[in-house]
Parts: structure tokens; sequence; C-alpha cells
């Protein structure tokens, strides 16, 4: 019965409530203390002309947000629209962005922001939670989503598991192709595999010596 109430009192405010499906969407994310990790936020909406959003980001003890490699993903067509990202206390980030332009995000099934983490020697595991999240459409319609959250073990990261799905397979090499050849535009530390500071052929031949047993 409370729980109608508030979804009564929402809808009077003009807000509507969204979330079914996981927002967040670390694959098979693991960090070790020193290393930096990618994972990614997903949109999860049906409704359209969405030009804005906001998002609040927890962060256990030891797992901090790189603040200046985080990105926004495929779901952003406004090719001036930035991510911005601030941090408002300890362990507690905002993501925030829009579209000055009034430019609707697309409703494909991609994710809507990358976010980059390092972990310290403090780390021991914890959880990410997703929390006052909201996007904005063309017309100021606020769209309210359910708070999120996942698990990140302390673990060793793969080499060559360039795609976080716990597996080094053809697929993490048919990625790191396509971001060397510009069709994938987000970058992730894991496409390092030679570990000498750039992205480039080597790390092609390291990744497909690992696929080969060399």
């Amino acid at each position: 019965m409370q729980k109608k109430y508030i979804i009564i009192v929402l809808v009077m405010l003009g807000f509507a409530l969204e979330g079914i499906a996981k927002s967040i969407n670390t694959f098979g994310f693991t960090i070790g203390a020193g290393q930096t990790r990618e994972f990614y936020i997903n949109m999860n909406t049906t409704r359209n002309n969405l030009i804005s959003f906001q998002i609040d980001l927890k962060m256990p003890a030891g797992l901090s947000v790189n603040v200046d490699q985080c990105g926004l993903a495929g779901h952003v067509t406004d090719t001036e629209q930035a991510l911005f990202v601030g941090k408002l206390e300890d362990n507690l980030y905002r993501l925030m962005s829009t579209s000055f332009h009034l430019t609707p995000m697309t409703m494909a099934e991609e994710p809507l922001v990358k976010i980059s983490v390092t972990a310290d020697d403090t780390f021991k595991g914890g959880t990410i939670n997703l929390v006052d999240m909201f996007t904005i459409n063309d017309s100021g319609t606020k769209v309210v989503w359910i708070s999120d959250a996942c698990e990140v073990p302390l673990g060793k990261v793969i080499l060559g598991d360039v795609n976080y799905d716990g597996v080094v397979s053809v697929t993490d090499l048919t990625e790191l192709v396509d971001f060397i050849l510009g069709k994938e535009k987000l970058y992730k530390s894991a496409y390092d595999v030679s570990g000498n500071g750039v992205v480039e052929v080597s790390d092609v031949s390291t990744l497909t010596d690992l696929l080969m047993g060399k």
C-alpha cells in the first residue's frame, strides 16, 4: 500500500519510474590492487526523445573513478554532447550529460556510459551502487530510474580478456582490432595487451600469441 502511494505522488509531481532490467553491466569484472579497468552503465529504457541524464555512483572503499577517462557510449548521437563527472564526497561521484542541441539519444541496446576505475592497495572487494538516477526528455519530463548495484570482487585480471567475459577468445581479438581501426571509440586499459602504454599493432600480435598458446 505504501509503495502505491509513493508511485501516485511521483506521477502527480510529473515524474515517471523506469527500470526493470539491470542498469549496471560489469560482465566478468574483477580488479586487483593497482589495476585499472572499465565497466558500462546501460540505459535500459523504452522512452523516446531522452536528451539528458544524471547518475550517482557510490564506490566501495579502495576503488576510485578516473574522472578524465570516463566517456559517453553508443546511445549518445550528439557529437558535441559531453559527459561531466564530479566527486561529491569520498567514494561518491556524479555523472551528468545533456544535449544542448536537444538531440535525442538512440534506443539501441548499447551502453550509455563507460566508467574507468582504479583499485588501490586497500581494496578488498565491494559493491558499486547506482543511485539518484534519472533521464529527461526534450519536453522536460523527468524519468526516475530504480537504483541498482553490482558486486565487484577482488581478483586477478586475465591478460588479453579485453571484453571482460572471463576468457581469452577470438572475440577479444576482434574488439581490439576494431578499436585500432577506429570502429570502437571508447578506450579500455585491457587493450594495451603488451603493456607498453599505447594501443597499437603489437598488441594484436601479443593477443594472437596468447590465443595460440605461445
